[in-house]
């Protein structure tokens, strides 16, 4: 549970961003559109599932306000959940068996990560993929309505080995500065195995609303390691919603350090 929570508002808000850039030629002019709708966006809410096999293991809402620098994420899983709130540079949360927990001190490393979330313009830095640089091949695959939108829908895999392996370590590298120093083994250990196994088809399909070129969904798999006991492939769902529409959150009256 501990590994699935600390990283999924990571890989949620970095897939969204990383989506919304570069692409080749024949999807230019859309993704440019969804790059200035992401620069010029205030706040966005997202719900996810996460499955193994098809079955869902995990499933969460989330939000987050880049103009009142604000997020929250609530997770469950089977009869466990967690609760997260970052709110004035103050970080809440409350973990399966514990009470709730707050943080304050601007120096931790935990503080440290999730405000990076918060800078759009280093966001869009290190997602800006350049998918023929890195080995990839982007599909147009029509239209289909989602959450009552009729939205683009992309996909892509990869067509060149060598430069998607070398595309992929930089990216390990640079996406690791978002995340809890406890998560980075595990992500790279993941990003190794989408490496290891790139010859599977496409892996990565987003939806891109024809209205305003924002994103409404995005579906990604992952491969497990071979010898784990929940199955062959992580399966991630989410959907994104309420564009800037205000984010409000009701924080627990608790001393700093409670518990």
């Amino acid at each position: 549970m501990k590994k699935l929570t600390a990283s999924i508002l990571c890989f949620s808000v970095l897939n969204f961003l990383a989506a919304a850039l570069a692409a080749p030629p024949d999807a230019e002019q859309l993704t440019k559109a969804a790059q200035e709708a992401f620069l010029n966006l205030d706040s966005v809410k997202f719900s996810q599932i996460v499955a193994v096999d098809g079955t869902p293991v995990s499933t969460s809402t989330a939000g987050i306000s880049f103009a009142d620098r604000l997020m929250y994420l609530e997770q469950k899983q089977g009869p466990m959940s967690v609760t997260v709130y970052f709110v004035n540079d103050t970080l809440y949360a409350k973990l399966p068996g514990r009470g709730w927990n707050i943080l304050d001190d601007p120096a931790h490393p935990a503080m440290q990560t999730y405000k990076k979330f918060f800078d759009k313009r280093s966001l869009a830095t290190i997602g800006n993929v350049d998918y023929q640089k890195s080995g990839l091949a982007l599909d147009y695959n029509g239209k289909e309505e989602i959450q009552g939108g009729l939205c683009h829908k992309v996909s892509y895999h990869i067509v060149d080995k060598e430069k998607f392996i070398e595309a992929a370590q930089d990216q390990t590298t640079a996406l690791q500065e978002f995340m809890p120093e406890q998560d980075r083994q595990m992500f790279r250990e993941h990003m190794q195995m989408v490496i290891d196994r790139q010859d599977e088809e496409a892996f990565y399909t987003q939806w891109i609303r024809e209205s305003d070129n924002r994103t409404a969904k995005i579906e990604y798999r992952m491969p497990l390691p071979p010898d784990n006991e929940l199955g062959n492939r992580i399966e991630n769902e989410t959907y994104y919603y309420d564009y800037n529409e205000p984010i409000s959150i009701d924080v627990p009256e608790i001393s700093s350090g409670a518990e």
